[in-house]
Parts: C-alpha cells; sequence; structure tokens
C-alpha cells in the first residue's frame, strides 16, 4: 500500500526521528507500505538516505525478503542524483548487513553484479557498486556471471571491468568465440560505425574514451592482444580498420604486444598497417614501431593509386619519412635509392606536398631537383608545369636557401 505523506516526506529529508515516529504511528508491518511502487526500505536506500534507512531497520523492515533488493537499489539508486555524492555506497552495505544476498537472482536470473551494467551510465557509481558487492562476498565465477567481463567491457563502466578483473574473472576467457579484448575492440568499431552513419551520434567519441580505459585495464590484468577471432583478426587489427581511431589506442596495443606486421582488408586487398598509418596521419612514432614491427616500405596498393609507402609517403606523411630516416639507417637507405616509374626520387613528392622540413632534409642527403630522368627531364622541371606549381617551387625554393642558410 502506499505509504503516508508524511512518511515519504520524512524518508526524502533523511531524518531519522521523523521516520521513527511516523513508523510507530502507523504500526504494523512497515515493509507493507511503498513509494512509488517501491518498498519504503528501499526507496530510502535508493535515495541514500542513510539515517532514514537505519530507522527503517530498527523499526524491524527486512529487506532480506525482496530477493531482487540489491538490483533495485543499485538501478534505482545509481538513476538518482541522491548517489552523486555517496559513492561510499553506505546504503548498499546497510542492506547486505540486513541480510540482503551479495549473490542474490532477481526474477531474470541476474546477479547483483550484472545489474550494475544496467547504469553504466554512472560509471563510477556502478564501479563503486560492484567493488562492494564482490568485497561483500559476491561471486564473480558463479555460473550466473559467466560472461559478464565481455559485457562490461563494451560500456563506460570501467569500474566494473576492474572489479571483475581484481575478482578473478579471466581477462583472456572466450564468450561466443571472442575474448574481452576482442569484444571491446568490436564495440569501438560499432560505435565509430554509428558516428558515420548519423553524424548527431556521438558513440565514437564515448567509446573511444572507455575503450581506452578498458583495454588499459585489460592489459594490466595480462590480456593477451595477439588472441584472434575466428576471422583470424586480433584487436589492433580490428582497432585499425577504424578510420579516425585515436593513435593512443593503437599505440597501446602496440605496447601490450599485439602483432604490428599485419594487414587489414581495404578496397578489395589487403593492406599493411603502416600504409594505413600514413593514411591516417599518425606519429613518426607510430611509424616506427609498424617498419620495427615488419611493415614493408615497398609494397604497392592500389588503394593508393598503384603506389608504395616509400613512394607516396614523403607527400602524405612528411613526420613520418623524417621520423624513419632519423630512427633506421636501412629506411633512410630506401628513401633516398627509390626511384618511381618516371625516375625520379621521393624528393619530388615532398616538393608537391610543399613539405619544406623533409625538402631540405633529403637536399641535405643528397638527393637533387635537378637530377634527370631516362626522358632528360628534372624533378624541377616536371613539377613546374604542375598544379600548384608556385607553391610548389616557393617550397622548393624554401629548402634550399635552408640547406645553404
Amino acid at each position: 500500500m502506499n505509504a503516508p505523506t508524511a512518511l515519504k516526506e520524512a524518508i526524502d529529508a533523511n531524518d531519522a526521528t521523523r521516520v521513527a515516529a511516523e513508523v510507530n504511528a502507523l504500526g504494523g508491518d512497515i515493509d507493507a507500505y511503498e513509494i512509488s511502487s517501491i518498498p519504503v526500505v528501499l526507496r530510502a536506500a535508493a535515495q541514500s538516505c542513510d539515517e532514514a534507512l537505519r530507522a527503517l531497520l530498527d523499526a524491524g523492515s527486512n529487506p532480506a525478503q525482496f530477493p531482487d533488493a540489491l538490483h533495485r537499489v543499485i538501478f534505482q539508486g545509481c538513476m538518482m542524483s541522491g548517489w552523486e555524492e555517496a559513492k561510499d555506497m553506505t546504503c548498499l552495505k546497510l542492506l547486505i548487513d540486513a541480510g540482503c544476498d551479495p549473490n542474490g537472482l532477481d526474477e531474470r536470473g541476474d546477479s547483483a553484479l550484472a545489474s550494475c551494467l544496467m547504469v553504466a551510465v554512472h560509471p563510477e557509481r556502478a564501479g563503486a557498486a560492484a567493488r562492494l558487492l564482490i568485497a561483500e562476498g559476491a561471486d564473480p565465477l558463479r555460473p550466473e556471471n559467466e560472461g559478464l567481463l565481455h559485457r562490461a567491457v563494451k560500456t563506460p563502466a570501467s569500474g566494473v571491468v576492474e572489479a571483475l578483473l581484481e575478482g578473478g574473472v579471466d581477462m583472456n576467457a572466450e564468450d561466443g568465440g571472442v575474448v574481452p579484448a576482442l569484444s571491446c575492440a568490436i564495440e569501438l568499431a560499432q560505435a565509430f560505425n554509428r558516428s558515420r552513419e548519423n553524424p548527431e551520434d556521438n558513440s565514437a567519441e564515448v567509446a573511444a574514451e572507455f575503450c581506452e580505459e578498458n583495454f588499459r585495464l585489460l592489459i594490466k590484468h595480462g590480456a593477451d592482444m595477439s588472441i584472434r577471432t575466428s576471422e583470424g583478426n586480433h584487436p589492433l587489427q580490428i582497432v585499425f580498420t577504424i578510420q579516425g581511431c585515436p593513435e593512443s589506442i593503437k599505440m597501446m596495443l602496440l605496447d601490450a604486444g599485439a602483432p604490428g606486421h599485419d594487414t587489414i582488408g581495404a578496397a578489395g586487398e589487403d593492406v599493411d598497417f603502416l600504409a594505413i598509418s600514413m593514411a591516417e596521419g599518425h606519429s613518426g612514432e607510430m611509424a616506427c614501431r609498424l617498419y620495427d614491427a615488419g611493415c614493408p616500405l615497398d609494397v604497392p596498393y592500389e588503394l593508393f593509386g598503384g603506389g608504395s609507402y616509400v613512394r607516396l609517403a614523403a607527400q602524405y606523411a612528411p613526420q613520418q619519412v623524417l621520423a624513419l630516416c632519423q630512427h633506421s639507417d636501412a629506411a633512410r637507405k630506401s628513401f633516398l635509392e627509390y626511384r618511381s616509374e618516371k625516375g625520379f626520387s621521393p624528393l619530388a613528392n615532398a616538393i608537391a606536398g610543399k613539405h619544406v622540413e623533409l625538402i631540405t632534409y633529403f637536399l641535405n642527403a643528397g638527393l637533387s631537383a635537378d637530377e634527370k630522368n631516362a626522358e632528360g627531364v628534372s624533378i624541377r622541371e616536371y613539377l613546374a608545369e604542375s598544379e600548384e606549381a608556385d607553391a610548389r617551387m616557393a617550397a622548393l625554393a624554401a629548402g634550399e636557401a635552408a640547406l645553404t642558410a
């Protein structure tokens, strides 16, 4: 039955004295009363009214009689602003001390730990609830919690992920043939797809933040970043398919041992990570890591008009070229000795891209804009007749001036 307004107001005010007086005036079973279809004791807990809850418990309320007490309080409480300042979960602890089972199941067979994921939009509160439940005896290894980590890594509830990992959940256990790290990567890809299809959808931005944290937690606890899906893809491969995915996530996976020499399918061919990195405009550090992992410089791809990395990077990723040349003598030699089908060195691409720093580097290394190809045409002559000729010649002049300065 509905609780009297006076009792509701006393609970909402978290006034233990008034609650005790109202309960005493009512007499009978206090657990028979509800506020908005919620037993008054659970309403007090959900609103983080700890003093009111203590008064109700002292008056004989028995929250353990409600099998889904913890589930309801976690869900309703995390969605209420009252929990914003109650991350210590005092009321949840009071319910457990009063006999509520941390391993109890609701009518759907879900655990209280699973209910934490229902409020993943409030990650700090969800994480605090999960940590308390496990500390008070909730077992994340029970059968009903199987696959919970896979679900958690696909949400902002990084605190729940951490609680499950610290509670002993296997970070490499499969669920439907997929390990948690792969679940995280797949969720990230799907989020970017949603945002690409709907510019007003911020799923990509949100997922990039929480997936990076969830990857960090998985790696911290020893997750294997080389495990592959049934199609043969490991997490880094999935992440490299995501246009615009933060470089920091890719670097984290590389640091954790993900194979860096692999390829992804693009435009009907398999393209290596370094070539994709050029198209994405990644840092020189990333290029060096991928080169060291075994990515080639000289493989041509139809995706890039038949061009290879060594041909095109000077135009589209000059900082990568500078980093590679300074990082590896072998890479430097590859750039300096390469000649395109027109007989031009990468200096032509650096000039075409108007990259003065790289132009200066190549000139200093011995390349020349006056070197002629088999037809007797120099880079200078060829580009002087091209689009943006004035801007390109100005960049070359700036590079030559810097060389003689």
